[in-house]
């Protein structure tokens, strides 16, 4: 079950507006979870952790630019009928007013969508009132039919309830109503509640409630402690977990074992898992089966799945592997095609390779432009090259800049 999140406390200004606009876009997405983001992103090759995705919208700081524009492009994506370009400029001109330090009172002026408020049957009452006021703020615009369904005991009432009083960052309330239909033995309010408590960071918990929910059958319990478990180093458990959920056809978890046993060296078992899931449409497994492929030297077969799951399906890791293959080929055309449009999906690599092709031909104006997207979003080598190509050009201290920057980042990835 989809939910909010939080909002900081932030004065009036500029950055303010832009956490407000990024709120209302995820509303309008559906709420999300912050994992869910991730999978998006990384779908785009975007490498973002589901950490940093949630903290994106309810730390108190400004955000890095380039997570601004792409988790933006993602939850757009998620709006039947919204533009995507459009949200992506209009987030990213209020990102560049909270920057300055001021609020743009040009989009104002000129009549561009703004974030809406909350609604405010959901803001305390700002004076004295009694009585009616309290309880409309007390249930919001919960209906009053879910009321009467929880009162009388029904879990999905509850949690749907729990997801009305958090839309405006009442995650506190979420979480009684998702604990609430957790003792009336709802294993879905157990996974949700798990989720919940990942996003916050809360590990010990949350993995109590998927162990919890999953001991019970939950399939995407079972994934999500094995994914966990994963992130911990625990293998060996998560494995059983990825393999009970297979068991009831989870295509995310077929995907997942098949990475999990990729990792450690069970080529022939992960690529079954890959194939599974892939033939059941998953995108990502159509790229990583293609990746296997390619590393055992069955370079047409995976030609074939990075183009099934890039033409057909549009996942930017697929159009960047499809250009690489392509590169190594020496077919440099295909594979300008095809990185440029990884590199326009967000892949930060594509955008690094498509910059290094330019370069080499002689395109330095467009070149330079990919080289920065790509360091704008931590690209070490896109850094130095941006340095490189700005040396040329006659502007050196430009190029000083970017070399600092690369040498700051594989410090601090150096761990010194």
């Amino acid at each position: 079950m989809p939910r909010p999140w939080k909002r900081p406390d932030l004065p009036p200004g500029g950055l303010d507006e832009l956490n407000r606009a990024l709120h209302e876009l995820h509303h309008r997405a559906g709420w999300p979870s912050s994992r869910q983001i991730q999978r998006a992103l990384d779908a785009k090759g975007v490498p973002m952790s589901h950490t940093k995705v949630h903290d994106t919208l309810t730390k108190p700081d400004l955000p890095p630019k380039g997570a601004v524009e792409m988790i933006t492009e993602v939850l757009a994506e998620a709006v039947r009928g919204a533009d995507a370009d459009t949200e992506v400029e209009r987030l990213l001109d209020l990102w560049q007013d909270a920057s300055d330090g001021t609020l743009s009172s040009s989009s104002a002026a000129h009549g561009e969508p703004r974030a809406e408020a909350p609604p405010p049957a959901l803001r305390p009452p700002t004076g004295g009132g009694q009585g009616g006021d309290e309880q409309a703020y007390e249930w919001g615009d919960v209906p009053r039919e879910w009321r009467d369904r929880a009162e009388a005991g029904e879990p999905d009432a509850m949690i749907s309830i729990g997801l009305r009083f958090g839309v405006w960052g009442e995650k506190d309330k979420a979480e009684t109503w998702y604990r609430r239909a957790v003792e009336a033995g709802s294993t879905r309010a157990m996974d949700n509640l798990g989720s919940l408590l990942e996003d916050r960071g809360d590990l010990g918990e949350a993995e109590e409630w998927f162990r919890r929910a999953a001991e019970d059958g939950h399939t995407d319990a079972m994934d999500n402690l094995g994914s966990l478990l994963e992130g911990r180093g625990e293998l060996d458990e998560a494995e059983g977990w990825f393999r009970r959920a297979v068991e009831d056809g989870h295509t995310d978890a077929m995907n997942n074992l098949g990475v999990l046993l990729r990792g450690q060296g069970e080529l022939d078992e992960a690529e079954g898992w890959f194939r599974r899931a892939a033939e059941d449409g998953h995108l990502q497994a159509m790229n990583d089966l293609g990746v296997l492929l390619r590393g055992r030297g069955r370079l047409d077969e995976a030609e074939s799945w990075f183009r099934n799951a890039a033409g057909k399906n549009g996942n930017a890791h697929a159009m960047y592997n499809l250009g690489s293959l392509l590169e190594d080929r020496g077919e440099l055309g295909g594979a300008d095609v095809w990185y440029r449009r990884a590199a326009k999906n967000g892949n930060t690599q594509a955008m690094y390779n498509l910059a290094f092709l330019l370069h080499r031909e002689g395109d330095k104006d467009e070149a330079e432009t990919w080289y920065r997207r790509a360091a704008e979003f931590g690209h070490t080598a896109a850094m130095y090259n941006l340095g490189v190509l700005l040396q040329g050009r006659g502007r050196p201290g430009e190029a000083q800049g970017w070399w600092q920057r690369a040498l700051a980042a594989t410090g601090r990835r150096r761990g010194r």
